[in-house]
């Protein structure tokens, strides 16, 4: 059949065959996503997965800050820059028990600056956000599952120049790893792209 015979009915099932065979799980519920999905052009996709990318690098850097001398961790400015007003965050942990949630923007922006300020002191931590995976792309939507690790280590206090190793270790201890995957569901907003929903699923 001439490609150009093929009702619009069929792009469903060509977007769906599309996805299976690329080794992924279209994220649309309905023919309309489907649709829509279907019209984003190769260039496009590129572009928006870009962008979608950049907005994943700086949620780590909102959250744990650039480190010593730099930007601090600003969880307001993560929650107002890089999610709608009406995100759900959902905090799955791997031993089954209920999500904890959180509705609304500005409860995110509310979340502590530091739970253990002492701690803080001596225990340095940060996410480190790796391989993206884009379930589905739309011109105004788009689902990603991300891995991550999140890192804790003892701070360095040995002054600048590192001391040889039989004198102690330079830089710090690992004290704790935590292994991830967010689930973000995106939606694009006049000033970029936004998360409207982000599910964090605990593998430890």
């Amino acid at each position: 059949m001439p490609i150009n015979s093929l009702s619009r009915w069929s792009l469903p099932f060509i977007a769906v065959a599309a996805g299976w065979l690329g080794g992924r799980l279209p994220a649309f519920n309905t023919p309309a996503e489907a649709r829509a999905e279907a019209s984003v052009t190769p260039l496009a996709r590129l572009i928006i997965e870009d962008d979608i990318r950049r907005q994943i690098a700086l949620y780590g850097m909102y959250v744990d800050g650039d480190g010593s001398g730099g930007r601090s961790r600003d969880v307001r400015t993560l929650a107002y820059t890089l999610m709608t007003p009406d995100v759900v965050s959902e905090i799955h942990p791997a031993n089954g028990e209920p999500p904890f949630t959180l509705n609304g923007r500005e409860i995110v922006a509310k979340a502590p600056t530091e739970v253990d300020p002492e701690r803080a002191k001596r225990i340095a931590g940060r996410h480190y956000l790796l391989n993206t995976v884009f379930d589905s792309v739309t011109p105004t939507t788009a689902a990603t599952r991300t891995t991550a690790v999140y890192f804790d280590a003892t701070k360095n206090l040995v002054g600048a120049k590192c001391r040889p190793k039989t004198e102690g270790d330079c830089g710090g201890t690992p004290v704790r790893t935590v292994m991830w995957v967010y689930e973000m569901q995106w939606r694009r907003a006049p000033d970029g792209w936004q998360i409207s929903k982000n599910i964090l699923r605990d593998d430890n």
